[in-house]
């Protein structure tokens, strides 16, 4: 059997707006590895949905002490 799950979008309380596709294109956030499974999936979705996401920072720069 083939699972199909949606994707939930998850943001402060106080920020305002309840266009998900919206929000994400107009506000930086948090994403996963886009070499993980989940990541490629983000990613793919949000390139068939042509949003060019704000990201602050990624893990791969980050350099230990």
């Amino acid at each position: 059997m083939i699972r199909r799950e949606p994707f939930v979008l998850i943001v402060p309380a106080d920020l305002e707006g309840d266009e998900p596709l919206k929000l994400l294109a107009e506000h930086p956030h948090v994403r996963y590895d886009r070499n993980s499974f989940g990541g490629r999936l983000v990613t793919r979705f949000l390139r068939e949905q042509q949003i060019d996401v704000h990201v602050p920072w990624s893990w791969m720069s980050w350099k230990p002490l």
